[in-house]
Formats: structure tokens, sequence, C-alpha cells
């Protein structure tokens, strides 16, 4: 019997490994920022943990595949008690999902360095469409992708409707390009 477990168990971790391989995720360097508006003064935060595919084909764009995850649980807003905060049920509810979500749909050139892009973004247990301007920013000798919206908190149930925090939380990303 011990012989059947252990045998599974190797099968199960051989095929997640060989499935993340496959799909070619690993680690994404770059940083997630955030603000949002509480008692009318900016909370600044950001998103560590990027995981996923991060393919951007700059000649044919729709040939890009885009799939990254972050974890909530390494939010940091340089409040300690901020960040267990919106680690619980009523905000991230991180044990029961660990991960945000966001996989491209679709991209077009809007110029030079420019796309729009249509991204499925998953937090929690929903999964909306959202529209992300793309640029392409060099510094030095690298490459980023950056991407900066804006979304409403309330559509994903991070909260409650409130007079003191605001339903609008602007992102911009910065994601090293291979």
């Amino acid at each position: 019997m011990k012989r059947i477990w252990v045998c599974l168990c190797v099968v199960f971790l051989s095929q997640h490994l060989l499935g993340q391989a496959a799909n070619g995720s690993k680690d994404i360097e770059g940083e997630v920022n955030f603000a949002i508006r509480n008692a009318g003064i900016p909370v600044k935060g950001t998103i560590h943990s990027l995981k996923g595919v991060l393919k951007l084909n700059q000649q044919s764009p729709e040939k890009s595949i885009i799939h990254i995850s972050a974890d909530p649980a390494t939010i940091k807003t340089g409040i300690g008690i901020r960040d267990k905060h919106l680690q619980k049920t009523d905000y991230f509810d991180v044990t029961n999902y660990p991960n945000i979500q966001m996989e491209l749909l679709s991209i077009e050139r809007k110029g030079k360095r420019a796309y729009n892009a249509i991204f499925n973004l998953t937090i929690k247990d929903i999964t909306r469409k959202i529209d992300v301007p793309l640029s392409i920013v060099r510094d030095n000798k690298k490459e980023y992708l950056r991407a900066d919206f804006a979304l409403n908190r309330l559509h994903y149930h991070l909260g409650e409707e409130s007079l003191i925090l605001a339903d609008t939380v602007k992102v911009d990303a910065l994601l090293i390009l291979d």
C-alpha cells in the first residue's frame, strides 16, 4: 500500500512539474504597484511573487502569450496590520484564493511601442475582462512591459462599499521582457 501511495505521489508531482515546464511558467521579474485613496489620502502598495508566461511578440502581437499569476499574500503597503487585514476573507481571502490571474485574450498594436490588450483578470472567484494599455519601455539594456490601468475593487468583492475607501484602484506594472 505504501508503494502505491509513493508511486501516485511521484506520478502526480511529475505531471505537475512537466505541465509547468510545458507551458513555460516561471518567475517573472518586475513589480506591480497599486494606489487607492483611503480617507482622501493615497495608499500605495506592491504585490510580489509573479509567475507565469510573458512572451510579447513585437513583430506579430497576436502571437503573444501572457499569463501572469501574483500572490496576494505578498501585498505590502508599509503598514503590517493593514497588509494582514487585506489577506483576510473580506478582501483577498488568500487562504482560499492564493493567486490573482491575468490572461491575455487579445492584443493590437497602437503605435511603435504601444498596444491595447484585453485580459481576463481573476481575483478570488471572479473573472472579468479588462482593457489594458501596454507599452514597451527601455532602460539601459533592459526592455520592460508596462501596464497601467484602473479597476473597481467592488467588482471583485474586495471589501464593501465605503464612504472612506475609494472604489477605484490604480495599478501600474513594470515587467522585464526576456
